[in-house]
C-alpha cells in the first residue's frame, strides 16, 4: 500500500472514530430528561457572574406569600415573591451563599434566622424576616469572623437533639469547614466556633438535614460527602458519589438540596454544573442514583446552564407548585439577554420526568422531548 493510501485509510479511521464519539455524546445528552422552568425572577442588579445561591422562606400563615432570599454576590442580598418580582435589595458586600431556619429564640421571640457568607471580610451576616411586610432586617450580633481562607459556602442546621442552631461555612483551597453555634446573647445573636474539619479541596455547596442530623458537602472536583451535623461528629464521612464513576458526574459539583416527599420518599439533589444537569439520589435507598435531568427553555423562560446554588421545598405552594418548588441559579439569562437570575421549577414536573414515586397528575407539564429541548 502506498504512503498516500495508508494516510487516506488512517484519516478515514480517525473520522469514523470521531463521528462515533460525537454521536455517543449527543445521544447521552439527548437521553437526559428535561423539564421547563415555570417562571423566572427579575435579574440581579450586578452584571457578570453575580447571582449565586438561594433560600426559600415559607410563610406559615399563607404559603402563597412565601419568599425567595437570594444572593447578588457582587452587592448583597435580594428577595423575590413566588412570581419572581423583586421585593428588596440590600447592599451588604459579597454575600456568596445564604440559608435560613425558623424558630430561633431571640429576645423572648421565635424568629426566622437568615445567615449569609460575606467574602468581603470573611464574616457571616445575620438577618431576619418581618412576616407581615416580608422585609429583611439586619440583626445585632457579635462579630462572626471565620478563620478560613475564604468565607465561601454556607448552610444552616437546627439540631433535633439539643434544639441549638448552627451554621457551616465552607471554603476554597483545602476545603476547610467551620461549624458555629448561634445563640441569644442578651438580645443579640451570639456565636462560637464548635468544630472544624478538612474536606480536601474547594468546597462550596452544603445542606443539612435537621431530622437525621446529617450534613452533605460538595467537593467541587471530587464528589459529594455525607458527614454528621452534630458538633461531636468529628470528621467521619461517607462518599455518596464521585466524579469519574459510573454515574454522569462532571466537575464542578455545586449546590445541594433535600426533598422530603410523601410516604418516606427522600431525595438529595445536586447541581452538576459541568454538565448543566441536576443529579438525584434516593436517600431512603442507600443514596442510589435515581437519574439526572436538565432544565430546558420555552417561549418565555430560557434554558438553565452552569447552575451554582439551588434550594428545594416539598411544601405545596398552590397550583403552580403543587408538590413544592426547585429554585436554581442560571448562569446565562438570555430571554431577553440580561443579568443573571433564578429559575423556578415545579417539583411535580421533575418527579414525573424521572418517574419518582411522588410523580402524579399534579405535574404542570409534560417533560420536554429531546427534539423539543433542542429546538428551545
Amino acid at each position: 500500500m502506498s504512503l498516500f493510501a495508508r494516510l487516506l485509510a488512517l484519516f478515514a479511521a480517525l473520522s469514523i472514530a470521531l463521528l462515533i464519539a460525537i454521536t455517543v455524546d449527543v445521544d447521552s445528552s439527548a437521553n437526559v430528561p428535561q423539564v421547563r422552568a415555570v417562571l423566572e425572577t427579575e435579574p440581579v442588579l450586578s452584571p457578570g457572574d453575580a447571582a449565586d445561591d438561594v433560600a426559600i422562606w415559607i410563610d406559615p400563615s399563607n404559603p402563597l406569600r412565601s419568599m425567595i432570599v437570594a444572593t447578588d454576590k457582587d452587592r448583597g442580598l435580594v428577595t423575590y415573591d413566588l412570581s419572581g418580582n423583586a421585593l428588596q435589595h440590600l447592599a451588604m458586600g459579597e454575600i456568596n451563599n445564604v440559608d435560613l431556619r425558623d424558630g430561633f429564640s431571640l429576645g423572648g421571640e421565635r424568629i426566622t434566622l437568615i445567615a449569609g457568607s460575606n467574602r468581603t471580610d470573611k464574616t457571616v451576616v445575620v438577618l431576619t424576616i418581618d412576616p407581615v411586610t416580608r422585609l429583611l432586617r439586619v440583626l445585632n450580633s457579635v462579630p462572626i469572623r471565620v478563620s478560613l481562607e475564604d468565607a465561601y459556602g454556607l448552610c444552616m442546621y437546627h439540631s433535633p437533639k439539643s434544639d441549638r442552631f448552627y451554621i457551616f461555612v465552607t471554603s476554597t483551597g483545602n476545603g476547610a469547614v467551620e461549624q458555629w453555634e448561634l445563640f441569644d446573647d442578651a438580645g443579640k445573636v451570639g456565636a462560637r466556633q464548635v468544630r472544624s474539619f478538612i474536606v480536601g479541596s474547594d468546597a462550596e455547596g452544603c445542606v443539612a438535614d435537621d431530622q437525621s442530623a446529617t450534613l452533605y458537602v460538595s467537593e467541587e472536583m471530587r464528589g459529594i460527602w455525607r458527614y454528621g451535623a452534630e458538633p461531636s461528629d468529628g470528621d467521619a464521612r461517607m462518599l455518596i458519589d464521585h466524579i469519574g464513576g459510573e454515574n454522569p458526574l462532571k466537575a464542578d459539583l455545586e449546590g445541594l438540596a433535600i426533598y422530603q416527599g410523601a410516604s418516606g420518599a427522600s431525595y438529595l439533589v445536586a447541581s452538576n454544573q459541568g454538565n448543566s444537569e441536576f443529579v438525584v439520589y434516593d436517600r431512603a435507598n442507600g443514596y442510589a442514583y435515581v437519574g439526572s435531568f436538565k432544565i430546558g427553555g420555552g417561549a418565555t423562560v430560557d434554558a438553565v446552564t452552569l447552575t451554582d446554588g439551588i434550594d428545594l421545598t416539598h411544601v405545596s405552594l398552590g397550583p403552580t407548585f403543587p408538590q413544592g418548588v426547585l429554585i436554581v441559579q442560571d448562569h446565562r439569562n438570555t430571554n431577553p439577554i440580561a443579568n443573571q437570575n433564578f429559575k423556578l421549577v415545579s417539583w411535580a414536573d421533575v418527579a414525573r420526568a424521572l418517574d419518582l414515586p411522588d410523580a402524579s397528575a399534579t405535574a404542570t407539564q409534560e417533560p420536554l422531548s429531546p427534539a423539543q429541548a433542542q429546538a428551545s
